[in-house]
Formats: C-alpha cells, structure tokens, sequence
C-alpha cells in the first residue's frame, strides 16, 4: 500500500531540517517544531507532494499473527520493538509509552515482561528507540527510530 508523500524543509541558521511522510504527518511534526523554537524560523519552503516513494508495510490484522510473523521473537525487548511497530504502523499511536506495550501483551495473549520499562531502556541504548522530553499520561514517551524499524523488519527473516 504507498500514500502520497509530502516533504517540508525548514533552515534556522545553520541547522536544516526535513520531515517526510503523509501530508498530516508533515503538518503536525512542523507544528510541533514550530512550538519547540524559541526563535522564528528563517525560511520554510512549502508543503510539496513528492511522489509515492514511501510504501506502508502490509502488516496481518491481528497482533499473534504479527508476532508469528516475525518468528515469535522471546527476548522480551524484542518483543517490545514488535509492539513499538506495530503501534507506530497498525493502530497509529505516536509517541507510545509503556502503559501502550503493556496493553499489546494483553492484545497477543502472552507472558507480560516483568519489567516493560527496563525493556524500554534497552532498546534505547541500542538505538531503536528514540526517548522524548514530553511524557504521554504522565509516562515517559518514545518513538520509534529507522534503525528500530530495520530490526524489527529484519526479525523473522531466515538467514541462509
């Protein structure tokens, strides 16, 4: 399935910044840098379609399946990565915390980890999470990294 793709660069000073994705992704992460600035930015260049270039994965309809399909990892932050994906792609929930990784281990039906927010903080550490300032429900928030999102693509795939 491919959406229609927008990119929108901002510059202040010497800092450049460009956020792709669907044309409601790109507005609400511009307001949202709009609101962090404490200066006014310099030059914004418009809104632009730039073609069908980013394709959403085809994720199953349930979670198991999910988890099925990418080999039923067992460490548990590797199931959180799983839950952090399919937040970000199934059910749409940007930034997500752990009350969010808690209610997809009640969705999957399996053994909840002991210590979600531990998990969290490994898959930090490894790069596939990014930690937010703001809190969501007076949780802390993460959001999900590209190199978090190549793991979790790569899991279930056999090496040969």
């Amino acid at each position: 399935m491919s959406e229609k793709t927008f990119k929108i660069r901002v510059k202040k000073g010497d800092i450049e910044i460009e956020i792709q994705g669907t044309e409601e992704f790109v507005n609400t992460k511009f307001n949202e840098l709009k609101e962090e600035l404490e200066y006014p930015i310099e030059r914004v260049e418009a809104v632009e379609p730039v073609g069908e270039s980013v394709s959403i994965p085809e994720l199953p309809d349930t979670l198991p399946s999910f988890l099925a399909q990418k080999g039923n990892p067992t460490p548990f932050p590797d199931i959180t990565m799983v839950y952090a994906y399919w937040l970000y792609y199934k059910e749409k929930i940007d930034p997500f915390n752990a009350k969010d990784i808690e209610k997809c281990y009640d969705n999957a039906r399996i053994r909840k980890s002991a210590n979600i927010p531990r998990d969290l903080s490994r898959c930090v550490g490894k790069g596939f999470l990014i930690p937010l300032k703001e809190k969501k429900e007076g949780q802390l928030a993460y959001r999900l990294s590209k190199d978090g999102e190549k793991f979790v693509e790569r899991l279930g795939i056999a090496k040969s």
